[in-house]
């Protein structure tokens, strides 16, 4: 308030003396020129302040604070002009006196506000860590401004930025020069001494990724960079949303040619159910369909704190969809029947299964009433409310399954197989293959053991995986389903199989540790029902294609025996029920299954475990 009060003052003195073009009063052809002068100082200041003009904070000053005061300058040097009038008719006020007053006056104003700003902006630190940013685009800008106006928070000093646009190289954003391309990061990071490297390109594929993980692994820098741009929902960006590279981000792949108008055509204002929507694949395709605005998404979940976390998530977005949050197994039948009748979902995603492979070995039972007899209830609720799709989540351990979980999830694709006869429902599945990062993968248990200090434990140093990113998955799982026409069984291309051996040493590189040296990899051997390679799934011997390129038809075998006798032989099984007798029921209805029989001491040894 004080330095705008001294910028009335001076500006209508100056006003004055640019008119007469002389700094002595006497000069002034004004003989009620004092009286003026603290009449117009009155006015302009009472009005300022109504505007509100001192009440933004110089550090923080922007175009809005420019505007406010032009906008307020004009009402006080109007309000004052007719105040004089009143006065003295303006009998000795020369007119041009109010608009060198307006003038001087805006810029004045201005000018303590972002110099103040400048210099605030300007301050380094001197104990911050040296920083190069990797992308000049609207992301870059952002950061770099977030980071200007916030050095003693953010603690990094931007040195210069990296990108291979050749024609942004020499110009600078916000004071910072872009001074080369991503091929020159270590050149420039040695130059500036850099601690870490900043990616801030929201649209980065994978590959590129990789290019400057790779780049900057000699360096022993930090890398941390944004999310993907399908997880950026506002389009803005910030330095909170920066985090250290992940595995995923150099292994998984970006989707692209998605038939976005084709899926949006199926999902906008429709009812979405998805079972299991708390699991990982489950919560990502409750992300990725609310993209394309449902009228309502139903969720369900025997989980109450995988429940609790999407929801969450998802209510904190505020977007146009219903949103329903059930907490129900999908083997109760009432309560699955009762969420049917409410609700009567147009699209049906069905993720909920039991997926780890050693723990349904020593539990088949329970694997075989949720993976099959909950797909069974689903399926049939399905068919009797006249869902018009119903896109069942399989795996690649259903293809020659040697194990109990990737058995029954083929009798679940067998479910889907037989509900499809005569139905006017579509049913499809969907195959593929691990996803990284997902719950009960290997990535979260590698990084709980390097947290620990390793060892990291490896079951077999040839074994191989397909991986695949969560994000991906989802969304190649929406764009099988509006590829489905009924009873297909869609496989995904999952790329080539990547060793777990490799997978631990780059989560240990990435850890900032070395491999054998300071952390280091045990092999503990195979698993019961563990493949050492899994099925390849895009083979095109076996699958046919269709209009999308990472979506590929498997050529089913059929149901190999009667529905109904399926059904009983499966409805015969307790929990009383010997694991061996249960494994040779299983392969009475899947003859590809090759079971690992157990003898009777390691059950009870099992057991006793």
């Amino acid at each position: 308030m004080a330095y705008d009060a001294i910028c009335i003052i001076v500006s209508y003195y100056l006003a004055y003396a640019l008119r007469y073009e002389s700094f002595l009063i006497s000069d002034f052809d004004s003989p009620l020129f004092i009286n003026d002068w603290v009449l117009n100082v009155i006015i302009q200041f009472f009005i300022l302040m109504l505007m509100g003009t001192h009440r933004g904070m110089w550090r923080f000053a922007s175009t809005s604070d420019l505007v406010l005061i032009m906008k307020s300058v004009a009402v006080a040097i109007g309000a004052s002009f007719i105040g004089t009038f009143l006065y003295n008719r303006l009998e000795f006020t020369p007119r041009s006196v109010y608009v060198l007053d307006a003038i001087v006056l805006i810029m004045s104003l201005s000018a303590g506000r972002f110099m103040y700003r400048m210099l605030k902006q300007s301050s380094k630190l001197t104990h911050a860590d040296n920083a190069v940013l990797i992308g000049a685009g609207a992301a870059g800008e952002q950061l770099v401004r977030e980071f200007k106006k916030n050095p003693q928070s953010i603690q990094y000093n931007i040195s210069c930025i990296l990108d291979d646009d050749i024609k942004m190289h020499g110009r600078t954003v916000h004071g910072v020069k872009i001074v080369g391309s991503i091929s020159d990061l270590e050149k420039f990071s040695t130059k500036f001494n850099a601690s870490i490297i900043f990616i801030a390109i929201p649209t980065a594929n994978n590959q590129t990724i990789r290019r400057i993980y790779d780049l900057a692994k000699p360096l022993k820098a930090k890398i941390n960079t944004l999310p993907p741009i399908i997880d950026l929902i506002s389009g803005k960006v910030s330095f909170k949303q920066m985090r250290e590279v992940r595995v995923e981000d150099l292994m998984g792949r970006t989707v692209a040619d998605l038939d976005l108008e084709k899926i949006a055509h199926s999902h906008t204002d429709k009812t979405i159910l998805i079972t299991g929507a708390g699991g990982s694949i489950g919560s990502e395709l409750c992300r990725q369909v609310l993209n394309h605005k449902p009228s309502k998404l139903v969720m369900i979940d025997n989980s109450e704190f995988n429940t609790y976390k999407i929801g969450e998530e998802l209510i904190n977005q505020q977007l146009n969809t219903d949103l329903y949050f059930h907490t129900v197994s999908v083997t109760d039948v009432e309560e699955v029947d009762a969420i049917f009748n409410k609700h009567k979902p147009d699209i049906i995603y069905h993720a909920a299964a039991y997926k780890h492979v050693p723990i349904m070995e020593v539990n088949p039972i329970s694997a075989i009433k949720t993976n099959i007899v909950g797909t069974d209830t689903i399926a049939r609720y399905a068919k009797k409310y006249k869902a018009k799709k119903f896109i069942l989540v399989s795996t690649d351990k259903a293809v020659n399954p040697t194990n109990v979980m990737g058995t029954t999830k083929r009798i679940a694709e067998m479910v889907c197989e037989y509900h499809q006869k005569n139905s006017e429902t579509i049913f499809s599945m969907v195959r593929f293959g691990n996803v990284l990062g997902s719950s009960g993968s290997v990535i979260p248990k590698f990084k709980k053991q390097i947290a620990q200090g390793g060892p990291v434990t490896v079951t077999h140093p040839d074994i191989t995986r397909f991986f695949m990113a969560i994000p991906e998955a989802a969304q190649l799982v929406i764009q099988a389903g509006c590829l489905a026409n009924g009873g297909e069984i869609f496989v995904l291309n999952m790329g080539n199989p990547v060793k777990i051996v490799d997978l631990a040493r780059e989560l240990i590189t990435l850890s900032g540790y070395e491999v054998d040296t300071e952390i280091k990899i045990e092999y503990t051997g195979l698993r019961a029902g563990e493949k050492l390679y899994e099925e390849l799934l895009a083979d095109d011997e076996s699958t046919l294609p269709t209009t999308h390129p990472m979506v590929r038809v498997a050529q089913s075998r059929g149901l190999p025996t009667n529905y109904d006798d399926m059904f009983k032989l499966i409805t015969e099984l307790t929990p009383q029920t010997a694991k061996n007798d249960v494994k040779k029921h299983l392969h009475s209805l899947v003859r590809e299954y090759k079971p690992q029989f157990e003898s009777e001491e390691e059950i009870s040894s099992r057991e006793l475990q």
